[in-house]
Parts: structure tokens; sequence; C-alpha cells
């Protein structure tokens, strides 16, 4: 449902924040 597609949302986001920290 949504609430599990927000949740991958929000995994996807701190990926990001991660690999760009680490870019």
């Amino acid at each position: 449902g949504l609430n599990t597609l927000k949740k991958v949302i929000q995994g996807l986001h701190e990926v990001i924040k991660l690999v760009n920290n680490h870019a």
C-alpha cells in the first residue's frame, strides 16, 4: 500500500544521502 511505498521512498532518500556524502 501507500505506507509501504512511503517507506521505500524514505529508504531511497537515505541511500541517496549516503551516496552524496561519499561522492
